[in-house]
């Protein structure tokens, strides 16, 4: 990779951030301020390079010989991360109007009743896109925190306290939001079933990835939590 992309050697960590950070800013004020058909978008496509190589990048510039996050795999998350810029337009016009959905896609808004609680559609998707939102930027963060092979104590313990507040609070609340919106929202036994199976499997690949890291299974920790973020990214790749 460093042979086809000797720039990324070049970059230092906090570089590297930056260009991440820069992009996903960009971009998404890009989308916000521009109307749905305009030339500034094709820029949006240089993402799916830049995301990527932004992550090899920031894994060149520290300690990683020998770390079992590899380039490969920091490519792939690159792409699937990126992909969810697609989202933008329907955050922006819910935002504007209180509405999911796009032109003639959209949640109608009516009371659902989980467990028998009332609850309106539009809030339980809300809840569901946000904390999708949180959970797949703190799985990157975690990715970005662990590059480093020889860790210091500090990143060790942040690193923790973000996968307990993943595991405990974010993943929950995403699993539940998602699996009822599956239920209640969508209106085809297929979707419903398909839909309701992801946060499963997202959960189930994030708690066996700590399970493993408690066993000091490293290498099944670093696979499985890349799953689930492969999955979770799975709705904006399709």
């Amino acid at each position: 990779m460093a042979k086809i992309f000797p720039v990324i050697s070049l970059l230092s960590l906090r570089s590297a951030l930056s260009v991440y950070i820069g992009l996903v800013i960009f971009v998404f004020w890009m989308l916000w301020t521009t109307p749905i058909k305009s030339s500034w978008h094709l820029l949006g496509f240089a993402g799916f390079i830049i995301m990527p190589l932004a992550l090899i990048a920031m894994r060149q510039s520290r300690n990683h010989k020998g770390s079992a996050i590899t380039s490969t795999v920091l490519a792939f998350m690159g792409v699937a991360g990126y992909s969810n810029v697609i989202f933008i337009p329907s955050l922006k016009h819910w935002y504007y109007n209180n509405i999911w959905g796009v032109n003639q896609f959209y949640v109608p808004s009516r009371t659902v009743y989980p467990f028998n609680i009332p609850i309106n559609s539009e809030h339980l998707i809300t809840v569901h896109a946000f904390s999708s939102i949180i959970l797949a930027s703190l799985i990157t963060l975690q990715w970005i925190i662990m590059l480093n092979k020889s860790r210091v104590p500090q990143e060790i313990l942040w690193h923790r306290r973000i996968g307990t507040f993943t595991i405990v609070i974010v993943l929950p609340i995403m699993a539940l939001s998602g699996i009822f919106s599956s239920m209640y929202v969508l209106r085809t036994p297929f979707n419903q079933v398909t839909y309701a199976a992801l946060p499963l499997i997202i959960s189930a690949c994030l708690i066996a990835s700590v399970n493993s890291a408690i066993k000091g299974k490293f290498i099944a920790h670093i696979d499985y939590a890349y799953s689930a973020f492969i999955v979770l990214c799975s709705a904006a790749l399709y």
